[in-house]
This record gives structure tokens, sequence and C-alpha cells, in this order.
């Protein structure tokens, strides 16, 4: 029996000791969970232009996207990223995956008929659930979509409703389709709500901000994600090094900068991994410490990443804006005249470049100053907020008193 334990003992990892270890393993254990999500990150940059991504970092992603491919059994997903990244179909491959996947699916088929004669409503669920996620494995929605139809109709726990949602809404992000993952988030949201608990809640809060990332509802998308720094248990959307990028990035969108110094910049969560998003950190340090020159070259620094994001890549030119008109506006926020020369200087630019970019966000009225051309100054003009609150009420009162005309006529008729 000791030789058996001994021999057992043996062939068995050993648990990590040290906390090296115990990260190292947490972290393996992320990467492995967000397999699906990375893969459709490398997707999403083989897509991209040649300028973004370069012809052999292309050749590069497009053997690790195929080796995973196989190695998932992703014949349906194979055949989506062919299609879509314009790759001619091997047709061996897919026989290959095809023929797997149908073994898998009798089995499956088979485990399932066993549970319907011989057992109970739960190991039935857990039997058509592991089906199901096997379509999900392989990028199926359409086969997915009918076993999980199928699950909706048994007795389940509100719990295991909420677990149906969050996996179809995860195949969505694979797939890349932003409708389907916003109707899902949206199903488990209001699923969760009846009878769900905090995990599920807390997960939830990563996947719906990753929705609104996608349909740029950028600042949204930022309150969700700062909500869950010190909770984050979402591995298998992302990991956590990948989240505090997106934290960080996000959030210097809308968050004042009394608040984002507190909740970013001396995070100790978000601190504890500045090593491993750099760029993001020198960005919002530099905004924060006010050091303009830095943070328009880390903005440079950081905006090919932004690029090659799937979620954010389709708003780089909207994120890039929104950093400018934030820079400015904290600039000016100051002073109430400063000369462009001043402003030029301390943002690294020349002063035609200022000159021509403050015009362009005063005319749009994301700036509140006015520029003098004789005398090359810039006026900061503080918009009095009790008049722009009178004038709101103002305008809501003349909005009801029109509704409580036409609902009078409507009575007198």
């Amino acid at each position: 029996m000791a030789a058996a334990a001994a021999a057992s003992s043996g062939s068995e990892k050993p648990l990590p000791q040290t906390a090296d270890e115990v990260a190292a393993e947490l972290a393996r254990a992320e990467r492995e969970l967000s397999r699906p999500q990375r893969l459709a990150q490398k997707v999403f940059e083989c897509g991209l232009h040649d300028s973004l991504v370069t012809a052999a970092e292309k050749e590069t992603l497009r053997k690790e996207i195929l080796e995973e491919v196989e190695a998932q059994e992703m014949s349906t997903y194979y055949q989506v990223v062919c299609e879509r990244l314009g790759w001619p179909v091997d047709a061996a491959l897919l026989e290959r995956m095809v023929a797997k996947n149908d073994a898998k699916i009798k089995e499956f088929d088979a485990a399932i008929t066993d549970a319907r004669e011989n057992y109970g409503d739960d190991e039935l669920y857990e039997r058509v659930r592991v089906k199901a996620k096997y379509f999900v494995q392989i990028g199926d929605g359409d086969r997915a979509g009918k076993a999980y139809a199928e699950l909706g109709e048994a007795k389940v726990s509100v719990g295991q409703k909420v677990d149906m949602q969050m996996e179809q809404a995860l195949l969505a992000f694979l797939l890349d389709d932003a409708k389907e993952a916003k109707r899902r988030v949206e199903a488990a949201k209001e699923l969760n709500d009846k009878g769900g608990d905090w995990d599920r809640r807390n997960r939830l809060k990563v996947y719906e901000a990753m929705s609104l990332a996608w349909g740029r509802q950028l600042a949204e998308a930022a309150e969700l994600l700062l909500s869950c720094v010190a909770t984050f248990t979402c591995a298998e959307m992302m990991s956590y090094s990948g989240f505090a990028w997106y934290c960080i990035v996000l959030s210097m969108v809308g968050v004042e900068r009394a608040r984002l110094a507190k909740k970013v910049v001396n995070a100790p969560d978000l601190l504890s991994v500045s090593a491993q998003v750099p760029e993001a950190f020198t960005l919002v340090r530099a905004l924060h410490d006010c050091r303009y020159a830095d943070f328009f070259r880390a903005l440079t620094a950081i905006a090919p990443a932004l690029s090659r994001d799937r979620f954010l890549g389709r708003h780089v030119a909207l994120y890039v804006k929104e950093m400018r008109v934030r820079a400015y506006s904290q600039f000016l926020e100051a002073y109430r005249s400063v000369t462009l020369e001043g402003i030029a200087s301390a943002f690294g630019v020349s002063t035609s470049f200022i000159d021509a970019e403050l015009a362009r966000f005063i005319a749009a009225r994301r700036l509140n100053a006015k520029i003098n051309r004789m005398t090359g100054i810039v006026e900061s003009t503080r918009p009095d907020s009790k008049n722009a609150k009178y004038e709101s009420s103002l305008r809501r009162t003349d909005a009801l008193l029109a509704r409580v005309q036409r609902l009078a006529r409507s009575l007198d008729v």
C-alpha cells in the first residue's frame, strides 16, 4: 500500500508551495479558461491591415490559430475563420475534425438516451449541457442554440439558466457577434436579478463591460470594470492583467481626476500587475501628474495596442480624440488665460498644431474656452452651472406643459 501510494503521489503534479508557484498556477488556469477568447483576438489581428500587423506576424498567428482549432476540434469555427479571412479550406483537416465531432456527438446522444431511460432530471440536464458546451467549444452557434433551448425547457434553477446564457454569450464573443452577445448578457442579468448569486453578478459585469466597449460606450464600460477590481473572477473572458489593461485604458475616458487617483493610479490590486501593463500605467500616471508632453508620447505608444484589440480597435480614433480633449480640458481648468506658446510647450507640440486643435474642439463645444488670435491668448470660459440648471428646468417645464395641453385637448374631444 505504501509503495502504491508513493507511486501514485509521484505520478501526480505536486501542489504549488511558494507564492510565486501559486501565482504561476493561477495564471496558467486563467490562460486555459480564456483560450477561446484569446483565439478570437488572434483571428481579429489576422484580419487587420498590414500596417498594423505585419505579414510575418500574420503567418505566425495563422499557425497558432490552426493549431488551436485542430486541438479543440473546432470544425464549424474553422469554416467561419476561413470565410472571414479569405483562407482556403483544408478539406483533409476539416474532414478529420468533422469526424471527431460526429463521434463525440454520438457519445453524447448515447449518454443522454441512457440518462433519459435510467436516471433522473439532474443527470439528464448535466449530459445535455455537456453536449451544448461541446457545440460552444467547436463554435457551432446553431446547434448550441438548439441544445440550450432544450435545456431551457427542463426544470432547472435560476443559477443554471444564468450559466446557460453566459455560455452562449461567450460563444457570441468568440464569433464576434456583438448583438447576440449583448442580448445574452441582458438575458443573463435579468435572470440573475431574480435569484442569482454574487459570483455570477460579478462576472456578468465584465461581460457587460466588454459588450458596452464593443458598442462605443466606453465610460459606462469603465464604471462596470472599476466596480469589480478587487473581486475579479471572470477568468473565462480574460486574465487579470488583461482586465487591468482595459480598466486603466477605459477609466481615463470619463472618471474624474481625484477618483482616477484613488481607483486606478493608487489602487493596490491594479498596482500589483503594473509591470505587466506598463504602457497603460505610463499613460494614466502622465495624465494624473499633469505631464502632458509625456501623456501625448504615451498615447502615441499605446495606440498600436489599441488598434489591435478586438474590442477597442474599431474605436481608436474616438478614443484618441477623447483623450486629447480630456488633456486639454484638464490643462485649461488650471488657468483663467494662457498663451498658445505656453500650451504648445506643455504638450510638446508646435503652436500651429495646438491652435488648430483647440479651435476645432472649441467649435465643437468640447472645450470651454476662446482664442484671441490678436494676442495669442486662450481664455477659459467656465460654464455657469446655475444658469445651465435653470435653463434645463425651463426646457423640461415647457415640455411638460405641452404634454398636459395635448392631454387636455384629447379629453375635451
